[in-house]
């Protein structure tokens, strides 16, 4: 889905850059929220993996991507 999601982001920038139109995208990795249960803040198991999985080492937090968001 991500690299769907960054192909149309890039075909879009270019068709439509020339009329000064900026294009966007954001791809998050693994958050702990609410979403899907709660399941990658509450099994430990499962976070362990996907932060093992990540530069960081660690699982995103909302408070991660929330600056991000609002200046885009």
């Amino acid at each position: 889905m991500k690299a769907a999601i960054d192909s149309l982001s890039r075909y879009q920038a270019l068709e439509l850059g020339s009329r000064k139109i900026r294009v966007n995208s954001i791809a998050l990795g693994a958050i702990e929220t609410d979403f899907g249960g709660g399941a990658v803040r509450d099994i430990s198991d499962l976070n362990k993996f996907l932060a093992s999985e990540t530069a960081l080492g660690r699982v995103g937090l909302p408070d991660d991507i929330g600056s991000v968001v609002t200046n885009v």
